[in-house]
């Protein structure tokens, strides 16, 4: 939702925090490639789907999280340019991520304030108060569940 102009000095910040996201990600992916994404050896296979033991080791953790590093920068940047296509235009637009991976304390936290900040607020406004007019708020927290499901 875009509701106010932004300024020179934020347009910068954001183009200079879309950049280092970029670069990162660049790097990130570069990395994992010369080490066919597995830098640290693993037995876990990324084909199929096999329960083992050894998806509790250091290795395999590891790799999983560079993974989602992975995925949570390209995701980043590519929201983030986005928005920037509006405050280019000299709109403000709401960020999507919050820094989830460093400044989250608990899982709590991350998914319902760091990550995908968007979707609160939409659920919130377009499913659970309508319903919550009309129905108990249980019905409205699981019509909100299903919608956030199918979302």
């Amino acid at each position: 939702q875009c509701r106010q102009r932004i300024s020179f000095a934020k347009l910068q910040s954001v183009f200079w925090e879309i950049a280092v996201a970029f670069s990162g990600v660049s790097l990130l992916l570069s990395f994992l490639r010369y080490h066919d994404y597995r830098p640290f050896p693993s037995h876990v296979p990324f084909d199929h789907y096999e329960w083992t033991w050894e998806v509790f080791s250091f290795n395999h953790i590891a790799n999983s999280y560079l993974h989602a590093w992975l995925i949570y920068g390209t995701l980043k940047t590519g929201f983030e340019l986005s928005a920037f296509n509006e405050n280019i235009k000299g709109f403000d637009t709401y960020r999507l991520f919050d820094q989830p991976f460093t400044k989250s304390r608990t899982p709590t936290e991350f998914w319902t304030q760091r990550w995908n900040m968007l979707t609160r607020p939409l659920l919130k406004g377009g499913v659970f108060l309508p319903i919550r007019k009309y129905f108990s708020s249980k019905v409205s927290l699981f019509c909100t569940f299903v919608a956030s499901g199918l979302y």
